[in-house]
């Protein structure tokens, strides 16, 4: 990066050397920017999910408070969909561990794979 800054362009593949993707540096520039802006609007979108969610699910446990029968049905729910929840909770923890002890080098502690074909198979599986 340093190098670029002081103007050894060597490392920066030139425009005509690609002949099939000629995107000229501005439209990269353009790219990268609205890159950024739809990285924005995805947080945004994401967190008016959230909140429509947690409203549904806090006036469901406030009716379920004052109302019995919601309580019973909500209680129904529950019991019919603890097995989502304790295997998608299985599988967030075997993909920490195996990442942690598997995948990576010195036990997690170093950012560097160690099997990278299993690796993509368990990606690509999962």
């Amino acid at each position: 990066m340093l190098s670029v800054f002081k103007g050894d362009h060597s490392v920066v593949p030139a425009v005509a050397e690609n002949k099939i993707f000629s995107i000229t540096p501005a439209m990269r520039v353009v790219s990268a920017s609205r890159y950024a802006g739809f990285q924005v609007a995805y947080a945004v979108f994401g967190f008016f999910i959230h909140f429509s969610v947690l409203l549904v699910v806090s006036c469901f446990i406030n009716l379920a408070v004052l109302v019995p029968e919601i309580y019973e049905f909500l209680k129904d729910i529950a019991l019919l969909a603890w097995p989502v929840v304790v295997i998608g909770l299985s599988l967030t923890l075997i993909q920490y561990l195996l990442a942690r002890f598997v995948f990576l080098q010195d036990r997690g502690r170093v950012f560097a794979l160690n099997n990278r074909f299993s690796c993509v198979r368990w990606i690509s599986a999962t």
